[in-house]
């Protein structure tokens, strides 16, 4: 049974912050899960409770968060009734644990990234996370004093398609101490992909690291630079990870995804990879400069 909180000026919180860029996916989260497979559901956060170092068994509870607005606006939370849902899954799945609804996280600012997918949007504008006790009516240990150590989540929406709100809030609770453990939806569809799939794309260049889909990355901006720079692989990887680090990305934190859109994209016949990288926010100009001090420091 969950005990009743009532926040109160004087109660302890402990404030919980933004990251300054979004933090890789971890090793284990490698795709969605639906709350209506539960023998799938029940071992994939057992196995990944104890990748995080936990003992699943000793927890008395488990977190459950999801993308929401403030309630308290005339905004409607798609993901709300579905929250509800995975919190009724998570229960029957595991009786003996309370699950804890995050009542009191939630998003200021609306990105409608449902009404413009484009990649662009999900590589410049970030998400920016705010917690109000005041939202909180059980009690969450996460959000006091001692909260973050062996806290875990799950996160669940109504839908993944590049996995960029999961990534989001991953990275707003890992960096606060928490560890996600799953993400869900109710979908029985084949699972999507959120961490990057180590491909080499038929690539294998000198300074291009082998990880994920950073090698596949490279052999597109290598086909849209070529007839417009002459910057070799491994320039155009730093330069492209240079302009997203400015919006607080990087390459290893996109998502299978997001990733996949992106090498998409510059196989377009009218993207060229200066463009793609300016749509970042980094004219041309500023694009040389850097690559030259590249090659200065080699």
């Amino acid at each position: 049974m969950q005990a009743a909180m009532t926040p109160s000026p004087s109660a302890a919180f402990r404030a919980l912050s933004n990251p300054d860029a979004r933090l890789p996916l971890p090793a284990y989260l490698t795709t969605t899960t639906s709350f209506n497979k539960h023998d799938e559901l029940a071992a994939a956060i057992r196995d990944n409770t104890a990748a995080c170092g936990i003992d699943f068994d000793s927890l008395t509870h488990i977190n459950l968060a999801w993308p929401q607005k403030d309630p308290r606006t005339d905004h409607y939370n798609m993901a709300a009734p579905i929250a509800k849902q995975a919190q009724a899954a998570l229960q029957k799945l595991f009786p003996e644990k309370d699950i804890l609804r995050a009542d009191a996280l939630y998003e200021t600012v609306k990105l409608n990234r449902s009404d413009d997918p484009s990649i662009f949007k999900a590589l410049t504008e970030r998400q920016v996370y705010a917690v109000d006790p005041a939202l909180q009516t059980t009690n969450l240990p996460f959000l006091s004093p001692d909260g973050a150590h062996g806290e875990i989540f799950v996160i669940a929406d109504w839908n993944s398609v590049q996995g960029t709100t999961f990534a989001m809030l991953n990275s707003f609770i890992a960096h606060n101490g928490g560890h996600v453990v799953a993400a869900v939806t109710p979908s029985l569809a084949p699972a999507n992909h959120l961490r990057q799939q180590d491909s080499n794309g038929g690539l294998r260049a000198p300074g291009v690291p082998l990880q994920g889909h950073i090698p596949l990355l490279a052999s597109s901006f290598r086909e849209a630079a070529e007839g417009h720079v002459d910057y070799t692989p491994a320039e155009c990887v730093a330069l492209f990870d240079h302009a997203l680090h400015a919006k607080g990305m990087s390459l290893t934190a996109l998502t299978h995804g997001e990733a996949d859109i992106i090498f998409w994209n510059l196989r377009r016949p009218d993207t060229t990879f200066p463009g793609f990288v300016e749509k970042l926010g980094m004219p041309e100009a500023a694009q040389h400069a850097y690559v030259d001090r590249l090659r200065l420091n080699r």
